[in-house]
């Protein structure tokens, strides 16, 4: 395997990496890349995929002196101690494997950085804000790692109270921190423990421990706002949903996304409000006013409403000046199946325009004529991080048209394409499931599986064969 090569799969999450690592003859071949992947997170969506912690530290394990890339992952925990997104969870995640098989750098690193964030969010300061600010997110982050390095249940549990302990005196402390801050640690042990078992034991312990009568306190006070604010609310909000009132919100200057939930259409569909969505998709036919028109046809693509568009007036609009209207019009007609689609992306195809969205569009239609052409746009896409080069979407309606399954003419070489070639670790392992209901799952690939990045293809690797027991 070249860098290159062995670059590529370690941005992309297979397990080929970790494999080609516990094999090589030439450990250092790959230590600069290896290095690097301690310092950039390259999940390509970590909300839904996880920050790829573990397929780092699969890596690492196959150095003899691994501390280099524990004080690699020490940087990037603290360059990130103030930064939204997943780099700080991905960093901490990592030293909470490397502390959890013993390294004890690893293990002071943790609690050095719990030490520091506790300080910092003490006292009021710029960091605390009406909103979640990421120091408290990624303090949350922290506190659950520390917590799972116990060894036993009873570590654990002395552990995880000691920190709640922590958090409510840090409430104490400083009044413009609350629950609601840190309540990703409850979720973690409620999800651990359950959450009728887990808030008994808090209410026990709240008894004797100022800290944790001061953590539940917050806890019950928020949880009552947000009741407060939440069922009654809702239902309310909801009853309002109409047509007449949506359409009239937006013609009087409203926006969907502010003054209109932007899932309405959806929300209308679940309480059974059919014939609103029916009367909401005729203001959208007749509406002269391009910029409501596009509103409307929004609410009616997020709400996934094909069976109430009428694929001759979407296509108009996709041929729009406007480019909103003729934006949302792709977006709505990538979910609807009819030969006017169809025809329509081959016209599309001729005129060499829109090469995503003829794919989402042929995907969505399949013809058995179509298997060709679809095999060559797809892999001719460029798979990168880049915004402005869509392949997520295709890929993902190409995934989609093989879950539908009917006809026997889907082009099958697809799926070990985007099995390989996707960054998007959901996306794979929806493939490596499209094979495997095809048989085209070999030997190589179950077993690069077992050393994914994402947990839900080694998981179901464990699950064939002789990995059954894995």
């Amino acid at each position: 395997m070249t860098k290159k090569e062995f670059k590529r799969t370690v941005q992309c999450g297979l397990g080929r990496c970790v494999q080609e690592l516990q094999t090589t003859q030439n450990l250092e071949k790959y230590r600069d890349i290896v290095l690097w992947a301690c310092t950039h997170e390259s999940a390509y969506d970590a909300q839904c995929e996880g920050p790829k912690s573990r397929h780092l530290y699969e890596m690492v394990k196959c150095f003899p002196d691994r501390q280099p890339f524990v004080e690699a992952a020490a940087v990037y925990l603290d360059k990130n101690i103030f930064d939204y997104g997943w780099e700080f969870s991905y960093a901490c995640c990592f030293l909470e494997l490397a502390a959890q098989d013993g390294n004890l750098s690893a293990a002071g690193i943790l609690k050095k950085y719990f030490g520091m964030m506790y300080e910092m969010l003490k006292h009021p300061n710029r960091h605390i804000s009406e909103d979640i600010p990421p120091l408290c997110y990624n303090f949350s982050v922290l506190c659950i790692s520390v917590v799972r390095l116990a060894h036993t249940e009873d570590e654990w549990e002395k552990r995880y109270f000691k920190v709640m302990e922590e958090l409510g005196f840090l409430f104490l402390k400083n009044p413009r921190l609350c629950y609601w801050h840190f309540e990703t640690f409850q979720w973690y042990g409620e999800d651990k423990c359950g959450k009728a078992n887990i808030r008994r034991r808090i209410k026990e312990k709240a008894k004797n421990n100022r800290g944790i009568q001061s953590y539940l306190s917050s806890m019950e006070k928020q949880e009552e706002c947000w009741k407060n604010e939440g069922d009654e609310p809702r239902r309310k909000k909801q009853e309002a949903l109409t047509a007449d009132n949506i359409y009239h919100n937006l013609k009087e200057g409203g926006r969907v996304g502010r003054t209109v939930p932007i899932m309405a259409a959806s929300m209308m569909l679940k309480n059974g409000k059919t014939e609103e969505v029916r009367e909401l998709t005729a203001y959208y036919q007749k509406e002269t006013d391009l910029s409501l028109r596009s509103q409307l046809l929004r609410l009616l693509e997020k709400g996934k409403c094909p069976e109430f568009l009428d694929a001759k007036t979407v296509i108009r609009d996709s041929r729009s000046e406007d480019e909103c209207l003729r934006e949302n019009a792709f977006l709505a007609l990538q979910s609807v199946r009819d030969k006017k689609v169809h025809d329509y992306a081959i016209e599309l195809l001729d005129r060499k325009e829109r090469t995503e969205d003829v794919i989402c569009l042929l995907a969505n239609n399949y013809q058995k004529e179509d298997h060709d052409i679809l095999v060559s746009l797809v892999t001719s896409l460029p798979v990168t991080y880049k915004e402005n080069i869509s392949w997520h979407g295709p890929f993902m309606a190409i995934l989609d048209m093989f879950k539908r399954g009917g006809s026997k003419h889907l082009p099958k070489e697809l799926l070990p394409y985007i099995y390989e070639n996707t960054l998007c670790s959901c996306c794979r392992f929806s493939a490596v499931r499209e094979m495997s209901r095809r048989r085209m799952l070999t030997e190589d690939i179950i077993r690069e599986c077992l050393y994914d990045s994402y947990e839900d293809t080694r998981e179901f690797a464990k699950t064939k064969g002789k990995y059954k027991d894995v």
